[in-house]
């Protein structure tokens, strides 16, 4: 989770940015795949990290303004 997730996450998206210079047109076939099935696997590891990450954030006790801050 720590090492895999991002490394595909920038690979990925970085793949996709450099083939077209964005990320639209899910049917399009880029290589060896779709293009919407590439992202689908990236922000699928992207919502990994996320995750990962409010785990982390949810083991501490924060004050009502660091509760504040986080919401904006």
């Amino acid at each position: 989770m720590n090492v895999l997730a991002p490394a595909i996450t920038i690979f990925l998206l970085g793949y996709l940015w450099k083939w077209d210079g964005n990320l639209h047109g899910p049917n399009e076939w880029v290589g060896f795949a779709q293009k919407g099935f590439l992202r689908a696997l990236a922000e699928l590891s992207l919502g990994c990290i996320c995750w990962s990450v409010s785990q982390k954030i949810q083991q501490y006790e924060y004050t009502r303004l660091a509760r504040w801050l986080f919401t904006l």
